[in-house]
């Protein structure tokens, strides 16, 4: 979306469209995604597992969120536009690897279990 933003001079006619073609299908997959998320993990966990993953789950959109809309801002203060995504994109990365010793548990139980 960055690129459609930064090339609008070039198609203004399309632009403003295709920005809401955009967020209208991200807004269509966000609807789904905490349903899925429920369904995956009632029919393939026990009930002490699902808690757990699921607190995870929704933990990290959770604190993405919050931190994306406070600290984006400071980021785009004293930097470009593009380091936000940039950010963003590290901090997810950074939620990942720090809750690696979980997901790594995880799998160990899926397969002590033969899943």
């Amino acid at each position: 979306m960055p690129y459609i933003i930064w090339e609008a001079p070039y198609f203004k006619n399309y632009a403003i469209p295709l920005i809401a073609i955009v967020r209208l299908v991200n807004v269509a997959f966000e609807g789904v995604y905490f349903a899925s998320m429920i369904s995956l993990t009632s029919q393939n966990l026990c009930s002490r597992e699902r808690t757990s993953l699921f607190t995870l789950l929704t933990s990290g959109s959770a604190m993405g969120a919050l931190l994306t809309g406070v600290l984006s801002s400071f980021v785009l203060d004293y930097f470009d536009w593009s380091c936000v995504f940039r950010f963003v994109g590290f901090m997810g990365i950074a939620w990942r690897v720090s809750r690696g010793e979980h997901f790594a548990a995880f799998d160990l139980a899926q397969a002590l279990m033969g899943r």
